[in-house]
């Protein structure tokens, strides 16, 4: 069984983990799966299960092709069919192994031209209905807007926002603010963190993509979880803050400090392998800052190589600025004696409460 985070269509946070459950059936050696094939990749086989691991992060995969390996590298192969449905297209090939999963779409189980996605939820699949459709199958029509993994509730009769499915209790996580770590719209002194004006209403109807905006939910949603998620190229992880408030505003527009203590680690998870900090310091929460032109984020973590929390290097979080490189809003930079190097990594951020 393989667990990990996917930002497509899903964001449940039962338990603090968001993700997509996949279980593979018996190896087929000398063959592979034909016409299929959705991605074909090359990847370092230095990683426990590259293949079957990339398969559970992208949505649609439910079998896998293997190759020969290629000096330090194997093929990798994912495919949106299986040899179950398709069993005509499982033909011999030579040095290939062919991996399916237990496929709970193939007895097309979406109505209304919906889209099953394998390995979702306790039952094993989710439905993604088209505009006119709702429901656990899309056997209901409605006149919400459906956006994939989305849909529009209209808050305080004067906007829109999205709400995200929690698809494992019914939960609904809703969306605060996404912002791109190339801009500086959401900076660390940006006044979006200071003011109550919206920004970008629009993009706040269109899921977890790379439209920025601010809702009037900053500051008008009371909560007592935060889901943060870092998307950086085609993944995108999730962590959870567990902390009551009336707003998020409430939290962060004082430019008052506030402790949290998820630890490194988690803040770390945000990035993955690449994630590099400091080993010093580590105040992490909400306003987090040294001297005002170094490392400080609106919510992250900062590092520092010495031991006081002024003179900061590095950096995990959403809002950021300064040394040593101010341009980079939302994601992970560290220099100077960092644990995994030095890292200038931009990452599309989402803030949504529950």
């Amino acid at each position: 069984m393989y667990i990990l985070f996917n930002e497509q269509f899903l964001l449940s946070c039962l338990s603090d983990v968001c993700g997509r459950h996949v279980k593979y059936t018996a190896v087929i050696k000398g063959y592979a799966l034909y016409g299929h094939v959705i991605q074909n990749l090359t990847l370092p086989v230095d990683i426990q299960d590259p293949c079957r691991t990339q398969c559970v992060m992208e949505s649609r995969c439910v079998a896998i092709n293997i190759g020969p390996h290629l000096g330090d590298h194997i093929i990798c192969e994912l495919s949106d069919s299986d040899g179950t449905e398709y069993p005509q297209d499982l033909k011999p090939r030579n040095d290939f192994i062919y991996i399916g999963t237990e496929n709970r779409c193939s007895n097309n189980p979406c109505l209304n031209n919906g889209t099953c996605l394998n390995g979702y939820t306790k039952k094993g699949y989710i439905c993604l209905c088209g505009s006119l459709y709702s429901g656990e199958h899309c056997e209901t029509g409605n006149t919400y807007i459906n956006v994939g993994y989305t849909r529009n509730i209209r808050l305080f009769s004067t906007v829109e926002y999205t709400k995200f499915i929690s698809f494992w209790n019914s939960s609904e996580w809703t969306l605060i603010i996404k912002m791109d770590g190339n801009k500086d719209t959401f900076s660390y002194d940006s006044i979006l963190w200071t003011n109550k004006d919206t920004f970008n209403l629009p993009g706040g109807k269109t899921g977890l993509d790379t439209q920025e905006t601010k809702l009037p939910t900053y500051w008008e949603k009371p909560f007592s979880k935060i889901c943060l998620g870092m998307r950086i190229g085609s993944h995108t992880n999730f962590i959870v803050i567990h902390m009551e408030a009336t707003s998020l505003y409430s939290l962060i527009a004082d430019g008052q400090y506030r402790a949290i203590s998820l630890g490194r680690d988690k803040w770390k998870s945000l990035i993955g392998a690449n994630a590099s900090l400091q080993l010093n310091c580590n105040k992490e929460g909400f306003n987090s800052q040294g001297y005002p032109h170094n490392s400080k984020a609106r919510i992250g973590i900062i590092g520092n190589d010495q031991s006081d929390c002024r003179s900061t290097d590095s950096r995990i979080g959403f809002g950021t600025g300064g040394n040593p490189d101010k341009s980079i809003t939302c994601g992970n930079v560290a220099g100077y004696t960092a644990d995994n190097g030095r890292r200038y990594i931009k990452a599309m951020g989402y803030i949504m409460v529950q």
